[in-house]
């Protein structure tokens, strides 16, 4: 890696607002390392005895989304498994990965918002398992196949297998858009 390349992820994790997380946690004693999803957008990753925590800014500065990863679920680029905070505070996303690492936390409900951000980083971590750094037709489709499995679990239809309900709608979103594809 070159140090430009590191310096330009610190900057990233720094403007996200991760550089209060990896202090916080690293003050309580918790690992935790800052990795690049694609696109430089940044995410604080926790290992946990049964998975990783991830946690990004939510949607208010200085707010987060803490989500657990099931196993090898943050590896494989597969959604979380449970959402530990959403739009938390810093102290109530430390709570919460302390919980978590120690046994104990209790499932959300999956949102739409929530949807949205793991559909991006199925979309961007196909780009970089490809060598891409921007978006092409195939990671719009990775991105709109997870949003539609995610959208179609939300419903209540399970892990049904339909094609492109929503795809059309997952075209004009903003990623989509930069990465050229609207």
């Amino acid at each position: 890696m070159s140090s430009n390349y590191e310096r330009a992820n610190a900057e990233a994790a720094t403007r996200q607002g991760l550089d209060p997380v990896r202090r916080a946690l690293r003050a309580k004693g918790i690992p935790v390392q800052i990795e690049n999803t694609g696109g430089f957008t940044m995410v604080a990753v926790v290992p946990s005895h049964d998975g990783k925590i991830g946690i990004s800014e939510g949607e208010r500065d200085r707010r987060y989304l803490t989500v657990f990863y099931e196993g090898r679920a943050w590896d494989n680029g597969e959604l979380g498994t449970e959402t530990l905070t959403e739009n938390g505070t810093l102290s109530q996303m430390v709570e919460a990965v302390q919980a978590k690492r120690a046994g104990r936390s209790r499932n959300k409900r999956l949102t739409a918002e929530m949807i949205s951000a793991a559909a991006l980083d199925a979309g961007n971590r196909h780009a970089r398992a490809a060598g891409r750094s921007r978006w092409n037709r195939s990671d719009h489709d990775a991105a709109a196949k997870e949003s539609n499995r995610l959208f179609d679990i939300l419903e209540g239809r399970g892990r049904s297998r339909s094609k492109g309900h929503l795809a059309k709608r997952r075209t004009s979103s903003r990623a989509a858009r930069r990465a050229g594809l609207r």
